[in-house]
């Protein structure tokens, strides 16, 4: 189990073809900031709470069984409403995300913000924040 910002990350699957995992927020507005991915499609499966995406601009609140698939090169962010939210975060193909969410908690643990880690690793795993 990883923490980034407050939130816990499970791994739940990884193949070359598809990364999967489990996300738990206690808190509300926790997520990354806005960002695309240029070598992945990312999805999502809201299980319990609810989640604000911003995708190309375009806001969606999704509850407890909703889903979104982000295309790959889209602009895209997620923040929790309300506590106690938990999905299911898929990526694919895999580009080796568990990677990147463990060396995003050790520069967090060495002081580092979420928003510092995610531009530090952004070439490295394929996350650019985007303005």
């Amino acid at each position: 189990m990883l923490t980034i910002g407050g939130i816990l990350i499970r791994p739940m699957q990884k193949q070359d073809s598809i990364e999967m995992f489990e996300i738990n927020a206690k808190d509300e507005g926790l997520g990354p900031g806005y960002h695309v991915h240029h070598k992945m499609e990312e999805s999502f499966y809201i299980m319990e709470g609810a989640v604000l995406f911003t995708v190309e601009g375009n806001e969606q609140i999704l509850e407890k069984g909703g889903s979104l698939s982000v295309r790959r090169n889209t602009p895209h962010s997620w923040k929790t409403v309300g506590k106690n939210t938990k999905m299911l975060l898929i990526f694919t193909p895999a580009q080796n995300q568990l990677g990147y969410f463990t060396e995003l908690e050790k520069l967090e643990q060495q002081g580092s913000s979420w928003k510092e880690g995610i531009s530090i690793l952004a070439q490295k795993y394929d996350n650019t924040p985007v303005k």
